[in-house]
């Protein structure tokens, strides 16, 4: 008798002590993963709003400043007063100082390598396009309004026509950075639910299934 109680009670010791070892390795294998797709779906969370949402607002942004430079332009070779064209320059300048912070800006917040070569490409395009805006300004200066508006409308525009396409390219290639971002964020919450749900019923089976091993291999002797 005292030789099956002792086998018996060996018996119990041994499964707790593998319940516990069980329960306790089921739970950090729950909250490893939980941990790591948590930490997933914060990057891309993070992602989208510290850098692909504000990179599309600024590059739209840019978009209409640039268009408001060129326009600026016209009316400079439009002015008919050296009074007139000063107040033409004095918005070129203003526009170009945004531009220019819109540049800073981008420039921070843009990381992906795709839209830094994109990005990189119409900064050069840009810088090309404001060499022939020069050239434009010192013939309006200097009154030649036909020599200056057939330069718009050749070097300046092709130039002025690139720099466009690139930013649009840009622009959609962010868009859809941000979408994907935010996309793949709400699948892999959806992703995550699911499992844990899952594997919530897994642990609380085993451990219901463990606990009424115990209770059984304690309660039948």
């Amino acid at each position: 008798m005292i030789e099956l109680l002792q086998q018996n009670k060996t018996s119990i010791k041994r499964t707790l002590i593998i319940s516990f070892i069980i329960i306790n390795l089921l739970t950090l294998l729950f909250a490893g993963f939980t941990i790591y797709q948590m930490n997933s779906m914060h990057e891309k969370t993070v992602k989208a709003a510290n850098e692909l949402l504000p990179a599309v607002i600024e590059i739209s942004f840019l978009n209409g400043n640039i268009s408001d430079y060129r326009l600026v332009e016209f009316a400079h070779i439009a002015a008919s007063s050296d009074n007139e064209m000063s107040e033409q320059e004095e918005k070129l300048s203003t526009i170009k100082n945004k531009i220019y912070k819109n540049f800073e800006i981008i420039t921070n917040i843009v990381k992906d390598k795709e839209t830094l070569v994109l990005y990189q490409e119409f900064q050069k395009n840009w810088d090309e396009y404001e060499n022939t805006t020069s050239e434009v300004l010192a013939l309006s200066r200097k009154k030649l309004p036909k020599e200056a508006e057939a330069k718009m409308k050749t070097a300046s525009l092709t130039k002025f026509n690139l720099s466009k396409q690139t930013l649009n390219k840009l622009n959609e290639l962010t868009n859809n950075l941000a979408k994907e971002s935010s996309s793949a964020s709400t699948i892999e919450f959806a992703s995550t639910i699911s499992v844990i749900t899952f594997a919530t019923l897994i642990i609380t089976g085993i451990i219901l299934f463990l606990s009424f091993s115990t209770i059984r291999n304690i309660v039948n002797p």
